[in-house]
């Protein structure tokens, strides 16, 4: 029987050449930030307080992170092309058991997904997303991007 596994990050630096992203999480790196993905992969890295990872059959299929800011902190979700083997049941209990990795916290979470990255959004409906404010853009013309929260109790 094949499971996916959550462990905590402890080191970090092998993450920063040794990962692939699938295209769509490139892309939404991209465009969120103006730079190439793998320094905006290296800079998110860098710049999360803490990490999770992801393992399906012992190979990195996704990375969780919590980053912590004034009063909230801002979850995020980067998946390899690993991430697409696994059966939607597993995925839908590992990212609930992140969610509530991420509200232990007690902070409220909040952040931004480009809305062509349909993977990302679909997950984010899943889980009970509030989409806040209207669409915009940020440093692609082409790419759209939607704030969001993440609560604890969401309401459907």
């Amino acid at each position: 029987m094949h499971h996916i596994r959550l462990a905590q990050a402890r080191e970090r630096d092998w993450l920063f050449n040794e990962v692939d992203l699938r295209e769509g999480d490139k892309r939404e790196l991209e465009g969120a930030t103006g730079w190439e993905w793998r320094s905006a992969w290296i800079n998110a890295l860098s710049t999360t307080h803490t990490l999770w990872l992801a393992f399906w059959e012992d190979e990195l299929a996704a990375v969780f992170g919590l980053r912590f800011n004034d009063g909230w902190a801002s979850p995020w979700m980067l998946c390899t092309p690993v991430f697409s083997e696994v059966p939607p049941l597993r995925v839908m209990k590992v990212t609930r058991d992140m969610l509530q990795n991420f509200h232990s916290f007690g902070l409220p979470l909040y952040n931004t997904v480009c809305l062509q990255n349909t993977e990302a959004v679909s997950w984010l409906k899943f889980i009970g997303a509030q989409f806040i404010g209207d669409p915009y853009k940020k440093h692609s013309p082409t790419l759209t991007y939607q704030d969001f929260e993440l609560c604890v109790n969401p309401q459907h």
